[in-house]
């Protein structure tokens, strides 16, 4: 009996796959990743033509990072595009390095016959840089400038049955230039040379779903599943849409299901469609439930289906009001990290999953300089992290807004951004595009803002459901939806500017910002709007850490135990008393307490710097009159993910303790809360140091949790009479 019961349950479970429409094979492909290719190498970077007399040797693909020891550039072939285009050319305009410029690598792959059967075929890959060239059989397809995104090409018509050659040129970036405007002509901020993975063969239908992005509306319960449909036939397609909203956790579980009305695609042309409805997922993407969906689409034609597409998603909102970013409705302030990683896999670079771990306090990631790495947002997805990746298009000595230069070079930049938008407005973890890096800070250029509209322009046409911010550029003149600014503190602050050689001063150098804007180091706005610290606190000379410091600086045993990893001037000191630690956490603590929407401190240990749930004083005065009552301001910031119950504060001389008080002030997540507490103090007859210690706690039940913890050392002051000691006391009129 146990056995036919068995034997009932395995036919339910195959029978329920077999109709798993995920599983179905409306689409097949071919993995080319393998060490059966070959290469050879070329002067030519022209990617249109095939040289004559390559030598060939045996290669692998993806490549693996050798080629700058075998080809020459001006440029070393790093992910940072910082060489200026003219420094590529001799005075007369030739290249200065004329040999070994490119890499061509073939494979040959059998396709049965059967495989191509009202079949289209894409050759996909994740990237190629610098400038690509593609042939098949010996027939040349396509190329590409594009060296940061994925590519994906129909070679339908050049694919036969049997053996069929793929060839892939790659340049050096002399291969972007163009030598008589003088310019780069894309982007390539990001990539280092080479042909990244994953690199297959795609077989699709030939009326298919080409794209699909998913807009989703938390504050107006409406979802939209703009869809590209693309007939390649001669013939019309009447077709309808089916969409199937799954579980990422479980598949069969369906959450939502949704039927399009009818759509006509006409013979060889391609229809943008919407199927919108009014629906909320189950559960929202966010930092605590992080929940995927797959958008499961069935194209049918005549009452069957021909094509199945997937497209994962989060439901989710990500917007600004006011000074505030706000997920899904609720405030949330970004305690960021900079990625510096290129455009790798992570089994290349496996360090930098631990910026999405999740005992970590970071809560975002800003994917520095064109380095998006695709693993890295998909862990970021799953593990509730915002991320801000960050184009391949910055700075104006690499792309010159001469007029005559510019309409050379933006083509493929507003290109690269259409792409760029196209390529992630389908990840939940990608909250806000950074458009630049440092590159037109708080100017407002005539030329260069008009450049800054048309990037704004494509921008929000192909993704207009995230704010846009360009890191260290402030608001381009009003025209982004985010402040973001870098090391303001430069030449601000009260005694700064009175007195330049003076060194940072903590907390008068961080008075820059007020309520209405800021006036610092490339920093000029108005606070109307959400306002990011995307780089600060450097650190500096030595001369700014003696000002913090002190007579550390000439500590000349100490900094001689570390002159093998360069001067840090105590950035990386372990020790809680860490000068450099306490500084930029005194900085830190005022920027949240003024309200700040994102901080990304540039050094120091970001764990401790951006803890989610603080407790911080925002004032400083570490002097007490003996006797009296002690105030002190106090903050706490909640960003984590339970609520403030209680905040203890205590009051140590020695071993006695002389004060353990505590309020509730309940600090919601999300909010920030600020006080000022009474501490009362022993009369003492001598100068007495004491301990203050500020204590914050989460309920759970009737037990009151530990969340963060605050101590300093103080002084309690004795009252004196000076009258004994008048003929003692010089008074000094400084006129």
């Amino acid at each position: 009996m146990l056995h036919q019961v068995t034997k009932i349950i395995l036919c339910l479970l195959i029978g329920l796959l077999s109709t798993n429409p995920l599983l179905a094979d409306y689409r097949s492909q071919i993995n080319l990743a393998s060490d059966d290719w070959q290469e050879a190498i070329s002067d030519t970077i022209n990617v249109t033509q095939l040289p004559m007399l390559l030598t060939w040797a045996q290669s692998q693909v993806p490549t693996i990072n050798k080629y700058s020891q075998i080809l020459q550039s001006t440029d070393p072939m790093w992910m940072y595009c910082n060489v200026k285009p003219e420094t590529y050319l001799n005075s007369d305009g030739t290249f200065k390095v004329v040999t070994n410029r490119s890499v061509w690598l073939k494979r040959t792959i059998n396709i049965p016959a059967d495989m191509l059967q009202n079949r289209t075929v894409y050759l996909s890959l994740a990237g190629a840089s610098y400038r690509s060239g593609y042939f098949v059989n010996g027939q040349f397809v396509a190329q590409s400038i594009q060296a940061t995104l994925p590519i994906d090409l129909n070679i339908t018509d050049q694919i036969k049955p049997g053996d069929n050659e793929i060839l892939i040129a790659l340049t050096t970036r002399e291969g972007l230039i163009d030598p008589k405007a003088k310019v780069y002509i894309a982007p390539s901020m990001g990539a280092r040379f080479g042909l990244r993975g994953p690199i297959r063969l795609e077989f699709r239908p030939e009326i298919a779903v080409e794209d699909v992005f998913v807009k989703t509306s938390v504050s107006q319960k409406h979802i939209d599943f703009q869809t590209t449909l693309i007939n390649h036939t001669s013939s019309q397609a009447k077709l309808k849409m089916q969409v199937d909203v799954r579980s990422a956790r479980d598949p069969l579980h369906i959450v939502g299901s949704f039927t399009s009305d009818p759509i006509t695609v006409a013979g060889n042309k391609t229809v943008v469609t919407h199927l919108k409805e009014n629906w909320v997922a189950p559960i929202l993407w966010s930092l605590t439930t992080p929940e995927m969906y797959i958008a499961d689409i069935s194209l049918i034609r005549d009452d069957r289906k021909i094509d199945s597409y997937q497209q994962t998603f989060g439901f989710r909102e990500f917007t600004t009001q006011g000074k505030d970013l706000r997920l899904n409705g609720k405030r949330v302030v970004m305690l960021r990290q900079s990625s510096l990683n290129s455009l790798k896999t992570l089994e290349q670079q496996p360090e930098e999953t631990t910026i999405t771990r999740r005992s970590s306090s970071i809560n975002s990631i800003r994917q520095h300089l064109g380095a998006y790495n695709a693993d890295l947002i998909h862990q970021a997805n799953e593990r509730g992290i915002m991320v801000v990746p960050e184009s391949s298009y910055s700075w104006t000595n690499i792309f010159p807004h001469d007029p005559e230069q510019a309409k050379v070079w933006l083509p493929g930049v507003l290109d690269y951004y259409k792409q760029w938008a196209r390529h992630l407005r389908n990840e939940p973890s990608v909250v806000m595009y950074s458009l630049t890096n440092e590159t037109y800070w708080d100017r407002n250029r005539p030329q260069e803002m008009a450049v800054a509209k048309q990037i704004i322009k494509v921008m929000r046409e192909h993704d207009p459901t995230r704010p846009l911010q360009g890191d260290g550029d402030n608001y381009w003149n009003g025209l982004l939806d985010v402040i973001n600014i870098h090391y303001p503190e430069g030449t601000a602050g009260t005694l700064r500017k009175k007195y330049p050689n003076s060194g940072l001063m903590v907390p008068n150098d961080i008075h820059w910002l007020t309520d209405e804007g800021g006036v610092g180091w490339r920093s000029n706005f108005k606070w109307d709007r959400p306002l990011i610290l995307g780089e600060f606190g450097g650190g500096g000379d030595w001369e700014s850490y003696a000002s913090y410091g002190g007579d550390d600086v000439y500590n000349w045993i100490k900094w001689r135990a570390v002159r093998r990893s360069g001067y840090d001037r105590g950035m990386n000191e372990p020790q809680r008393d860490n000068y450099f630690q306490n500084t930029m956490q005194k900085m830190v603590n005022f920027y949240r307490h003024m309200g700040v929407a994102g901080l990304n401190p540039w050094t120091g240990d970001s764990d401790k710097l951006l803890k989610r749930a603080v407790v911080a004083p925002i004032d400083f005065h570490p002097n007490v009159k003996a006797g009296g009552v002690f105030k002190r301001k106090v903050a706490i910031f909640n960003d984590g993910v339970t609520e403030v119950a209680k905040l203890q504060y205590l009051l140590k001389i020695g071993n006695q303790l002389v004060c353990d008080q505590s309020i509730e002030p309940w600090v919601g997540v999300g909010r920030h809360w600020s006080g000022t507490i009474k501490i009362p103090v022993p009369d003492c007859a001598e100068a007495a140091k004491a301990e203050l210690t500020m204590r914050i706690f989460w309920k759970r039940g009737s037990e009151y949790r530990e969340l963060d913890y605050y101590t300093e050392d103080i002084y309690i002051v004795p009252n004196i009479n000076l009258s004994s000691y008048q003929s003692q006391i010089a008074l000094v009129d400084p006129k």
